[in-house]
């Protein structure tokens, strides 16, 4: 049981973490200073790798499992699918505002050019996310780090295995914000956003 308390610390946390690029994605869809705008697009980009990264925590569970009670394995279970779902929903809603803006600037005539731009985004996503879990280096590194960031960066593009692992997550990235955006998206046009 004392596992399933210590993961809510650092579970909370990367939530956090996702989240900024929740709130960055919208402040930069709802502002109209192009300064400010253009700011929070730059924090949007830094932390919304952190929402799919909540998904790769579940590398832990398998380790976890091992030790813990019939109980306590429900309460990872739940403790971690929530965390997964999360992760996934934090980014396909954190992608929406980004690709709302796409649409008006008459991408939806040029829809190929808007997709291959995704695709893009989201290829970065997992370079970044690959950069997280295996060069551990975290978003706010680019504030307190930066020469780290430069030389992390380096290591992965030298890196066959991590340049496959990009790709890889890239796919696995582009088939779930593909595979799901509709269904968040629909809800939030309802909703008039």
């Amino acid at each position: 049981m004392q596992i399933v308390l210590e993961n809510i610390d650092w579970m909370i946390i990367n939530l956090a973490l996702a989240m900024l690029g929740f709130i960055f994605g919208w402040l930069f869809f709802y502002t109209k200073k192009r300064i400010l705008s253009f700011t929070f697009f730059i924090l949007w980009v830094i932390f919304i790798p952190n929402s799919v990264y909540l998904v790769t925590d579940l590398q832990h569970l398998p380790e976890q499992w091992v030790e813990v009670s019939l109980l306590a394995k429900l309460l990872l279970l739940v403790e971690y699918g929530l965390l997964a779902f999360l992760g996934v929903v934090t980014f396909i809603v954190s992608m929406y505002p980004v690709d709302k803006i796409f649409s008006e600037f008459n991408l939806k005539r040029k829809n190929s050019l808007k997709l291959s731009i995704l695709i893009l985004v989201n290829l970065f996503i997992a370079f970044a996310l690959i950069l997280g879990k295996f060069q551990r280096t975290h978003s706010w590194y680019i504030f307190t780090d930066f020469s780290r960031v430069i030389l992390d960066i380096a290591t992965v593009f030298k890196t066959p295995i991590l340049l496959a692992l990009v790709f890889f997550f890239g796919i696995v990235i582009n088939l779930t914000y593909f595979g799901f955006k509709n269904i968040i998206h629909i809800s939030l046009n309802k909703r008039g956003r």
